[in-house]
């Protein structure tokens, strides 16, 4: 039998290397540093924990193989890249899992694919503003990752960068920043803060599904394009899309339960398909009036959806489109309308009113099944639409009456003349309807309403006007008030009643916020006062305040109180014989 024989000096090496853990051992012993060569760069780790990256140009890239200091993953918690490497490899610093902390120079330049994914125990991250363009899964599944911060020479962020990363709190994108990749912080769900910079055009697919407790974003007046899912499933409770975003994607909203209004950008011809499907709390959608078409599933199961003034542009509604729209009163098709798709209105139960315009022509399969509630139909169309009958998609299958009406245009004017115009809907010589959201401009005034002459209407408010003259007119509230009056006296105490003047336009509301001295009370722009000391001269003091809902002004004036003083001497010595006030 051949024996096994182990010398002393391998046993020792044995010994050394169970009591220094991942460390290569030299003959000296532990403790000493370790590392080698990344390409033209040096590595080393220092005392088993910080992995340092010194030397000029760039790492290599490590997609098929693990870099050097892979090995040691389970005891280095920093990574530190000194000045003059311009470049981190392809999975560089992927899965170590142990680091917490990492430094980044001015020098660098690029950051390549993957390079810290799965860093789970990664706290923070500083972008330097040299690196244009960090590649893709840069951070992906960093799990503990709270804030990322880019610098100011970065101008895209990669796909799935974020993706998986679920503490992440805050993102700060630089000011050079005109891209966000696909899934890019997809499933972050504890994203609250993010800074979009103006001059971002474009947000990539699934960028910020999931991202459920991310309520706001400011979206910059530079966008372009939201393309599809790119917040669905968020957090969002509001939502304004600028006018200079010409595409907004399919499902971009989709199942967003938190969003409640929604503004829609003014040059988009189309709502995506399924774009609003599932957001339950919707209530309110301004729509930017260009659309011509509402595509399939669009608004599904907005079960709270209220208000929503379909377009005068609009000339298609797709299938699915409002179905299950539950709390949506009524709606009007208007004259560019010719189809409406099937079991597009389908169980919408609140509504009460549909108006068909003259070019509807085609209603699809159960277009209006389940709207129990639709009693009331006006129809300009040639349908030939009967109450209780189950053709044209059960159109009228619930209603009592079907009434014939003619279009006409109400039209709304500004100071600068015709503002806007408006299809209303008339069976007699008289047509009410309610006011379309027009805010008009007018340099230095807010707009206030429309008047007819007789009253003023606000948005949403209904007015009744004769069918030969439908004409509003813009009423105006000055953004400067100016009130005057003299100042006031009294002799022996007397009350005091005086007017002030307002300078200014709209509906004015006065009210006295502060008295010393007395009493004031207030009758539309008459002031009485009566003052509480009238045995000496006192200056009391009155200050009104006058607003009309937009602008406001505060006015104080003085009353001077001011006794009368008689003088008796006595008759036998000439003395003083006192004060006598009268």
């Amino acid at each position: 039998m051949r024996r096994a024989v182990l010398s002393l000096g391998a046993v020792a090496v044995i010994l050394l290397s169970s009591f220094c853990g991942m460390q290569i051992v030299s003959d000296s012993g532990c403790g000493e540093p370790i590392g080698g060569t990344a390409g033209p760069l040096s590595w080393t780790i220092e005392n088993g924990f910080t992995l340092s990256v010194t030397g000029e140009g760039n790492m290599p890239n490590y997609g098929s193989t693990e870099p050097p200091w892979k090995q040691y993953h389970e005891t280095i918690t920093g990574i530190a890249v000194g000045e003059g490497v311009t470049r981190l490899g392809v999975s560089a610093f992927a899965g170590m899992d142990h680091v917490t902390s990492v430094s980044l120079p001015e020098s660098l330049a690029t950051i390549d694919n993957n390079c810290f994914e799965d860093c789970t125990a990664l706290e923070s991250i500083v972008i330097p503003d040299g690196v244009t363009s960090p590649g893709r899964s840069t951070f992906r599944n960093c799990t503990s990752l709270q804030s990322a911060v880019f610098g100011d020479g970065t101008t895209y962020v990669g796909q799935y960068s974020f993706q998986g990363c679920t503490s992440l709190e805050s993102v700060i994108l630089g000011s050079s920043v005109n891209s966000v990749g696909d899934y890019c912080f997809q499933g972050c769900t504890s994203l609250s803060d993010v800074s979009f910079n103006e001059g971002m055009t474009s947000i990539g697919q699934y960028c910020f599904q999931g991202c459920t407790a991310l309520e706001h974003v400011d979206l910059p007046s530079t966008l372009v394009e939201m393309k599809g899912y790119c917040f669905s499933g968020s957090g969002l409770t509001e939502i304004v899309i600028p006018d200079s975003c010409n595409e907004v994607w399919r499902y971009s909203f989709k199942d967003c339960a938190s969003l409640v209004s929604v503004d829609y950008p003014a040059d988009i011809t189309y709502i995506g398909i399924g774009c609003f499907q599932g957001c339950t709390s919707i209530e309110t959608f301004v729509f930017g009036g260009s659309e011509t078409e509402i595509r399939d599933n669009a608004f599904n199961g907005c079960t709270s959806l209220s208000d929503c003034w379909l377009p005068e542009s609009l000339a298609t509604i797709g299938n699915n489109a409002f179905k299950n729209c539950q709390a949506l009163p009524d709606v009007t098709f208007y004259e560019n309308v010719t189809s409406i798709g099937s079991y597009a209105f389908q169980n919408c139960y609140a509504m009460e009113e549909a108006t068909f315009g003259s070019s509807v022509s085609t209603v699809g399969t159960g277009a209006f099944q389940g709207c129990s509630q639709l009693a009331t139909v006006y129809d300009a169309s040639s349908l030939g639409l009967t109450a209780g009958a189950s053709d044209h998609g059960y159109a009228a299958r619930y209603a009592s009456e079907v009434i014939p009406v003619e279009p006409y245009t109400a039209s709304y004017t500004a100071s600068d003349g015709l503002y806007a115009v408006q299809t209303v809907y008339a069976s007699g010589e008289d047509v009410s309807f309610r006011i379309r959201p027009a805010d008009a401009e007018r340099e230095g005034y807010a707009f206030d309403g429309w008047t007819d002459g007789t009253g003023l209407y606000e948005h949403y408010g209904t007015v009744t006007l004769p069918v030969d003259d439908l004409n509003l007119t813009a009423t105006w509230a000055s953004l400067v008030i100016v009130v005057e009056a003299d100042d006031q006296e009294t002799v022996d105490g007397s009350p005091v009643t005086y007017q002030f003047e307002i300078t200014g336009e709209g509906r004015m509301q006065v009210s006295i916020t502060s008295v010393t001295g007395g009493e004031a009370t207030l009758d539309g722009n008459t002031v009485s006062f009566v003052p509480s000391d009238t045995d000496t001269t006192v200056l009391a003091e009155i200050i009104i305040t006058v607003t009309n809902g937009h602008a406001s002004a505060d006015f104080t004036t003085e009353v001077l109180v001011d006794p009368v003083f008689d003088f008796t001497n006595h008759p036998s010595d000439g003395s003083l014989a006192g004060e006598v006030i009268t």
